[in-house]
């Protein structure tokens, strides 16, 4: 097959799409792309799996929607790690020098003088500081040898000691005193502790802040008002207690136990001075702040979690101005984790306000909504009924254009042992379909539909689309008077179908009903058809137990569908049902056609959604077709079951000079026709699953392959009176591309095969 799609001159997969264009493989140039539009939004089933909108996008309006934007650090010298210069001269008594009072210098060492007076440096410039002093002493005479620093004495010990000091205030003075004979190897004085000022904590010998006792540390200007803050501490040592970032008893957090981190948010702060202080004994290092929280304002009850926000009690909006406009559409998505109670909901603040649906339960939403004239920018996200979980990942994306995007559509599922879809298991075709519309209001919100004898929780389980936006239908009697979801359709009548994603619950049985015609029921434990009654069911499989359940029958009038839930002993006439039975559902669709197309969503408009015909026409050019002899190829599956026409077409753009090849009703065509005669019109050949059709076309030698059989051999004479110039799906000219099948690959080329070439072609 490579090596004849080497000599093709247009090949045609489902592998790439823009706006506006189904793109051919080759030519690479772009002269063989097909323009594309539909002018109205689609959804397809994507290579995992799931039913989702294709759309164009713009990028996501919401800065920092998933709370991980993290500011730089806010706090100086948070490690403890910065040191100063050297303060004192000749600290090593290398000379004789640098050094006032009863002392000699020698052989690299002070010897105190006899009286053991204050040897000195006047050092200290007045003002307080915290100092790292290492000093070795060689020999002590007595115990009174002293550090001195500004009036504060120290006990030194015989050998090398490290201490951190605050010096005093009674002059600048920095040495020895007491120790009369005493013998000192060596002295060094450095700053440490810049930019913190010290309330009894001080600093241990691995630069870690040591809290034995009361008191605290503080540092100016940390904060701004009004911001939200991350602050952390490396608890190196823990004994016991809590720490707290301020002095009125709130913010306390407790460590977790030695070489841990301690984390606590702050959010709203009313002040600009960090101050760390509690009944906490250990050690800690690595003090961090930094700024969280961005862009969001939030609301009482909120604060900032860790890549969330977390609601405590929360009756509030959390909000952010995210560039709204008037009269746009807009497609909301955020994360409910942690979930205990309460309500979210979103809201497009103006005049008036636009607000979603609630829901109350852990998972992932996809809300549309759309602004009205009146919009200001701001999207809230309102927590209420006391609400308790936390929640991120929240993105608003403007629907810029849903209009002319083409769709590769995946069929043929793998499932593994628990029936999940493996993802990009499936197959890849192009989805182009003839216009249909769902003509139920809500298809997804079925609390708008008429409830009798049942309940219905929203957001129960995650659907077909991947979002937790299923819903649970739930009896609430028992015997054969039933339960269901009720919903009246106007001007309702003729060949209809209706169809529902469903899943078992506690039980496995549901039906699809038109009221006063017929109805369906099915066994979702398999995905059976059970019964039928003047309507005739179908089943597909969605993977993870979800079904596509249809039923298609002719009303005479104006009428109701209704999905029930039932028991194993319900039937179309006998409609039995246990209280307490539940099955889920989501995605309901009625259309006036005898099969069911892609599944068109629906949120409360009267008349139902339309999406418009796909229309892919006018690929190739007369350069890469040719109008005397060329083979046209397709292959196609077929996706319903009426009498409709699907082809791909080589034509000057006329019906005067036009072949194609294709499905005709319930069969495999091909046709040509030259300078306005029809040279021949075969459709003979039944469909199958799989369709691979292959016309080779020569004046005198025109030959048909339908999977891998040679259906026609003619040696009818025949010329294009004008140059083939165009490749189109549908018809001749680019019209409507009512197509009932999915297109796996199209290929043209600019000779003849032969026959062995054809078969292999063909071959499935």
């Amino acid at each position: 097959m490579s090596n004849l799609l080497d000599k093709s001159s247009i090949v045609l997969t489902p592998t790439a799409y823009d706006n506006g264009k189904v793109l051919c493989v080759k030519p690479s140039d772009g002269s063989g792309d097909f323009d594309f539009s539909r002018n109205s939004a689609a959804t397809r089933v994507n290579a995992q799996g799931l039913v989702e909108n294709v759309q164009t996008l713009s990028s996501n309006l919401v800065q920092n929607g998933n709370f991980s934007q993290i500011g730089s650090e806010e706090v100086t010298n948070g490690n403890f790690l910065q040191e100063g210069s050297e303060l004192l001269v000749n600290g090593d008594f290398a000379t004789n020098s640098g050094w006032n009072g009863s002392a000699t210098i020698s052989n690299g060492q002070l010897t105190k003088g006899a009286g053991g007076g204050l040897v000195y440096q006047g050092a200290l410039d007045g003002n307080v500081k915290l100092w790292k002093i290492i000093v070795d002493v060689a020999e002590k005479n007595g115990a009174s040898l002293t550090l001195y620093l500004g009036g504060v004495q120290i006990a030194l010990n015989e050998g090398i000691q490290t201490l951190y000091i605050k010096n005093g205030t009674s002059n600048t003075f920095v040495g020895f005193n007491n120790g009369a004979g005493s013998i000192i190897n060596s002295i060094s004085v450095k700053e440490v502790g810049q930019n913190w000022n010290f309330n009894n904590w001080t600093l241990t010998n691995d630069n870690a802040l040591l809290v034995d006792t009361g008191g605290y540390i503080n540092q100016v200007g940390v904060f701004v008002v009004g911001k939200s803050y991350k602050i952390s501490v490396n608890v190196k040592d823990y004994t016991s207690g809590s720490l707290r970032f301020d002095s009125n008893g709130q913010n306390l957090w407790t460590p977790s136990g030695s070489n841990t981190i301690a984390t606590i948010y702050v959010y709203n702060l009313d002040r600009t001075n960090f101050l760390l202080e509690g009944d906490f004994r250990g050690t800690i290092t690595d003090i961090s702040i930094k700024e969280v929280g961005q862009d969001w304002t939030l609301g009482s009850g909120v604060t900032i979690g860790e890549n969330k926000i977390i609601g405590t009690n929360a009756n509030s909006n959390t909000f952010q101005n995210v560039g709204i406009q008037a009269n746009k559409n807009y497609k909301i998505q955020f994360t409910i984790l942690d979930y205990s109670n309460g309500n979210v909901k979103v809201i497009i603040n103006g005049s008036p306000n636009v607000t979603s649906a609630d829901v109350s339960s852990n998972g992932n939403y996809t809300l549309y909504l759309s602004s009205v004239s009146g919009s200001n920018g701001f999207l809230s996200l309102n927590l209420f009924n006391n609400f308790n979980g936390s929640v991120t990942n929240i993105s608003v994306i403007e629907i810029v254009d849903d209009t002319n995007l083409p769709r590769i559509n995946y069929d043929g599922f793998s499932f593994d042992g628990s029936g999940n879809i493996i993802p990009d298991s499936g197959c890849g075709s192009w989805l182009f379909e003839p216009q249909s519309t769902n003509l139920i209001p809500y298809s997804e919100d079925f609390s708008q539909w008429n409830i009798v004898r049942s309940t219905s929780t929203a957001n129960a389980l995650i659907s077909p689309s991947g979002e937790t936006n299923a819903d649970k239908l739930q009896s609430n009697t028992t015997g054969a008077s039933g339960s269901w979801y009720r919903e009246f359709v106007s001007s309702f009548s003729g060949n209809h179908i209706f169809s529902v994603f469903a899943k078992a619950g506690t039980t496995d049985f549901m039906q699809l009903r038109i009221d006063g015609v017929g109805g369906v029921v099915y066994d979702l434990s398999d995905g059976t058809v059970k019964s039928q009654t003047s309507a005739i069911g179908s089943v597909e499989d969605y993977g993870n137990g979800w079904y596509r359940c249809s039923a298609q029958a002719t009303a005479s009038s104006s009428t109701t569908v209704l999905i029930l839930v039932g028991n194993v002993n319900m039937t179309t006439v006998n409609w039995f049902a246990t209280s307490g039975d539940n099955i889920y559902i989501w995605g309901a669709q009625l259309e006036a056609k005898p099969y069911a197309t892609s599944y068109i969503p629906t949120s409360g408009q009267a008349s139902g959604v339309t999406r418009n015909s796909d229309v892919c026409a006018n690929g190739g050019s007369a350069a890469s077709i040719n109008s005397s002899d060329g083979v046209l190829f397709g292959q196609f599956s077929t996706i319903a079951s009426d009498n409709t026409s699907a082809w791909i077409n080589l034509s000057d753009g006329t019906s005067n000079n036009w072949l194609f090849v294709g499905r005709d009703g319930d069969k495999v065509r091909a046709f040509l026709k030259s300078n306005g005669v029809v040279i021949f019109s075969n459709q003979t050949t039944p469909l199958a699953d799989i369709n691979k059709v292959a016309l080779s076309y020569k004046s005198g030698d025109i030959r048909l392959y339908i999977n891998g059989v040679q259906k026609l051999n003619l040696t009818s004479s025949f010329a294009f009176s004008q140059t083939l110039t165009r490749l189109d799906f549908g018809v001749y000219n680019g019209g409507a591309t009512t197509t009932e099948v999915t297109w796996k690959q199209v290929a043209v080329w600019k000779e003849t095969l032969t026959d062995t070439e054809l078969q292999e072609l063909t071959t499935i």
